[in-house]
């Protein structure tokens, strides 16, 4: 049995599994269907709130949040030009960045995939070989955790020790929750003081441009 079912509501969109989620999108060529997606990726073409020079489309929070401090830190004013969306699945990045190749978006856009993904056409790279979690943690393991502690009001001793737990479970996608919950502070709160130090700490400089320039370019064509 195939039920369909049409929402705009982020609480729907936020209980289906994500192959459950499909969305129709008007571009050049007509209309796009891709599979997939993220709650935050169709609110985003729902809500005419915000209206940003181009878009830019990331894999996760995660990668929104460290995309957001490379630019907070590089070139900030591109941060009120464009809207950072997080799109869901890699396989979404990927059908995305053949609708940047194909000159079919309506505005300018930039695709990110994670590190730890393969290149595709139209795509961009998140900076490292990695995840942005095992990246972000590993290069400021090596630096001590630089700065976060006094960003997030917890002491360094406590920071380092929670951090040090979280490396040893398994799957990093819980190492922002486990570090997060043994301190008592919010998850994206932690992750952007984490984000914000090794942008300024480890991130080289042609790491930074990597990230930027495809955006700058992308909206300066306007």
């Amino acid at each position: 049995l195939q039920i369909i079912v049409t929402t705009h509501s982020p609480y729907v969109l936020e209980e289906l599994p994500p192959q459950a989620r499909i969305q129709i999108v008007d571009d050049a060529a007509g209309k796009q269907v891709i599979r997939g997606i993220s709650p935050e990726f169709a609110l985003s073409k729902m809500d005419e709130d915000l209206h940003p020079e181009g878009d830019v489309y990331v894999e996760d929070d995660e990668a929104r949040i460290l995309i957001e401090e490379i630019l907070s830190g590089t070139e900030r004013s591109l941060l009120t030009r464009v809207a950072v969306t997080p799109y869901g699945a890699a396989s979404v990045g990927r059908a995305l960045g053949q609708m940047v190749e194909a000159n079919r978006f309506s505005r300018p856009t930039v695709v990110f995939l994670d590190g730890d993904q393969d290149p595709a056409p139209g795509c961009q790279a998140v900076p490292g070989d990695d995840a942005p979690e095992r990246v972000v943690f590993a290069t400021l393991a090596t630096l001590n955790w630089p700065g976060i502690a006094d960003r997030i009001n917890r002491s360094h001793s406590a920071l380092v020790n929670a951090c040090q737990t979280a490396m040893t479970i398994p799957d990093y996608h819980d190492w922002i929750g486990s570090v997060a919950d043994a301190l008592v502070v919010g998850g994206n709160d932690l992750w952007r003081a984490m984000c914000i130090s090794y942008v300024q700490q480890c991130l080289a400089a042609e790491e930074k441009d990597r990230v930027v320039s495809p955006i700058r370019d992308s909206v300066d064509l306007l």
